[in-house]
């Protein structure tokens, strides 16, 4: 019997690739030589990956050749930053083969560099803390910033391949006082990577909460959760400060009224 729905073409790890398997729907993956979704059992097929930082031209032609091939588009679903502006940036050309729902080009610039998001805060006058923008190319010897410290420094965008030599494994690096940030910058220049200085809220990350919203098309919400962070300290990977958690979310909410400020639909909206 022929298959009636359409494929998903997964670009991410396995918490994407896995409840759409169980789901019982038919996935091909996009992921890097070695990768686990690339051994699934979910995937029915494994498609050529490049590193699209730099070279999302070609994973563009990969994806339109696969998608304009099969007997209706498939689903195309994305997961990291990496993967949500290449499909931002190329999503005329892959709107000729796939379906995906996608925010304005504008909103996914701004959401997901760092600075940009500072400008975008400060136009709707959004409490965040207060933040500078650090570049060692215009700024090879580092002399002040005028935000308080402790600070925590973090990559502009989530180019692990450049933060890591400067970061490690952790989203973001707490700097005590400008005399350590000094110690630190010629790691920063080598590197070569714009970052944010960020002031340091302190408290535990398990005190955050976060509302995440999905609207569809006609303005219509489908699913909400307002969630706390949540993680065992006896996991191996467990980093209490700016580090990658293994833990999980739990719900703690449900408010349909924050909802309602949300001005853009068919995507999910986290606040």
């Amino acid at each position: 019997m022929p298959e009636t729905r359409p494929l998903a073409c997964v670009m991410g790890d396995m918490d994407l690739l896995r409840p759409l398997g169980l789901a019982g729907i038919a996935c091909v993956v996009v992921a890097r030589p070695g990768a686990p979704p690339r051994y699934s059992r979910f995937a029915r097929a494994a498609l050529p990956w490049v590193d699209t930082w730099d070279r999302g031209e070609e994973q563009v032609e990969t994806l339109v050749r696969f998608g304009a091939a099969q007997h209706q588009p498939p689903v195309l679903f994305y997961q990291e930053d990496r993967e949500l502006l290449l499909v931002s940036r190329f999503r005329d050309r892959l709107r000729s083969a796939f379906r995906f729902v996608m925010a304005d080009a504008a909103l996914v610039e701004d959401l997901v560099d760092k600075s940009r998001f500072q400008t975008l805060a400060r136009r709707l006058d959004l409490p965040v803390p207060a933040a500078r923008r650090l570049d060692p190319a215009e700024q090879p010897d580092l002399r002040e910033i005028d935000i308080p410290f402790p600070v925590v420094i973090k990559p502009l965008t989530r180019r692990t391949d450049r933060w890591t030599p400067v970061g490690g494994s952790g989203k973001a690096l707490r700097v005590d006082t400008l005399e350590a940030l000094r110690l630190l910058w010629p790691r920063i220049v080598a590197a070569n990577v714009p970052m944010l200085a960020q002031t340091l809220v302190p408290g535990a990350e398990t005190d955050v909460e976060s509302y995440h919203v999905y609207v569809d098309e006609p303005g219509d919400i489908v699913a909400e959760v307002t969630a706390r962070r949540w993680s065992s300290p006896t996991q191996r990977t467990w980093r209490p400060r700016g580090g990658r958690w293994s833990g999980g979310w739990t719900s703690v909410a449900s408010p349909s009224s924050i909802s309602s400020e949300v001005p853009t639909a068919g995507y999910t909206c986290s606040r």
